[in-house]
Formats: C-alpha cells, sequence, structure tokens
C-alpha cells in the first residue's frame, strides 16, 4: 500500500499527503452523508407534504386519535370487557406510548413546563403535538451536529496520521537515497600481469 502510494502520487511531500487526504476525504464525507440521511429519516412533520391524513414521519397523533371513527374502532378492538373508566385509561396510556414512540428525540418536561406556563397554549390538541414536534426535531438536529463534529475531529486525526506516516516514508527514502550516494562503488577486473582479480573502489 505504501509502496504502491509513491508510485501512484508524486515524491513530493506535499502532493504525497493530499494523494493520501483524498481518501480520507472521500471516506468521512461518505460518512457524513450517511449521518445527514439518518437524520433526515428521524425528522417528524405535524403536516404531510402530500395531504395524507398521517404517515410514518408526518401527520398528527392527536388529530387521528380524537376521530369518532379511531375512538369506536379502539373501543371495538379493546373495550369489550372494560368499564369506560378503564377504556379511557387504557386509550390515554395507548396515546401516551404512541407520543413517546413518534417523539423520542423530544423533552416532554420543558413541553409540559412551557404549556403550564403559558396556559391554554397546549389546549389544541394539534398546538401541543406541533410543541413536541418542534422539540424532538431539535433534538435530532443536535444529536446530529454532535455526530458531525465526531466525523470532522476523526477526518482531522486521520490527516494528521497520515502527514505523520508520509513524513517517516519521505525521511526514510532520502536516508536510503544519502546512504546509497555515499556507498563507494567497486569495479572488479583480473589483472593484466598477474591474472588475479582486482577490485578497485572508488
Amino acid at each position: 500500500m505504501r509502496l504502491a502510494a509513491l508510485v501512484v502520487c508524486s515524491g513530493s511531500l506535499v502532493l504525497l499527503s493530499a494523494c493520501g487526504h483524498g481518501s480520507i476525504d472521500r471516506k468521512h464525507d461518505a460518512m457524513l452523508a450517511e449521518a445527514d440521511a439518518h437524520a433526515s429519516a428521524q425528522m417528524v412533520y405535524v403536516r404531510c407534504p402530500n395531504g395524507a391524513h398521517i404517515g410514518p414521519s408526518c401527520g398528527s397523533v392527536l388529530e387521528l386519535a380524537r376521530g369518532e371513527a379511531f375512538r369506536t374502532k379502539f373501543r371495538d378492538r379493546f373495550c369489550a370487557d372494560k368499564t369506560d373508566e378503564a377504556c379511557q385509561t387504557a386509550f390515554q396510556r395507548m396515546i401516551d406510548a404512541e407520543l413517546q414512540k413518534r417523539y423520542s428525540g423530544a423533552d416532554f418536561g420543558a413541553v409540559a413546563r412551557h404549556c403550564d406556563a403559558n396556559p391554554g397554549t397546549c389546549d389544541d390538541p394539534l398546538a401541543y403535538e406541533t410543541l413536541l414536534a418542534r422539540s424532538h426535531n431539535d433534538g435530532v438536529q443536535r444529536g446530529h451536529a454532535d455526530v458531525e463534529s465526531e466525523i470532522e475531529t476523526s477526518r482531522r486525526h486521520a490527516k494528521a496520521a497520515a502527514d505523520a506516516q508520509t513524513a517517516a516514508i519521505v525521511g526514510g527514502a532520502v536516508t536510503l537515497a544519502a546512504i546509497a550516494v555515499d556507498r563507494p562503488r567497486c569495479l572488479s577486473y583480473p589483472s593484466a600481469l598477474t591474472g588475479v582479480w582486482v577490485v578497485h573502489c572508488r
């Protein structure tokens, strides 16, 4: 691998470093692209761009849940042997679990404190869910920024290591060249007078 780099790249220390940096950049750019895609997939919006009522990462859980058709379906499936109070408790627990799952990056405590400090702002289910979505997306973006920082730190460290390795390779090549220049060059030939082989160095 090192010899190949010396052949493919120029013998210049700067160009050798640039050659090594290229593969490092490609690797870390791919890592950034993967992190971007992961963060984008985690974002959630309370409105679907295609007008759908709800989807995997868009739409309102609370708007769907407050519809009479959804409530009737829930009662029929899960409340046949429950009192109205027990059915309502089960329904609310299910909704809470769905909100926790969809907005896993949200700070539910901070949203609750905001609602307590601003009476009436969270009475509308869509307004409350919008706050959860914003908190979740903010958390996703903060996490993504941390990942980006880690990748860039890894890139810097990898380039520094590559530079040190390149310097060592070039330094070794220069040392070998110096030894080769300083080494005496010898010729051997038979003496015309004695027939004995003579070694002559210069």
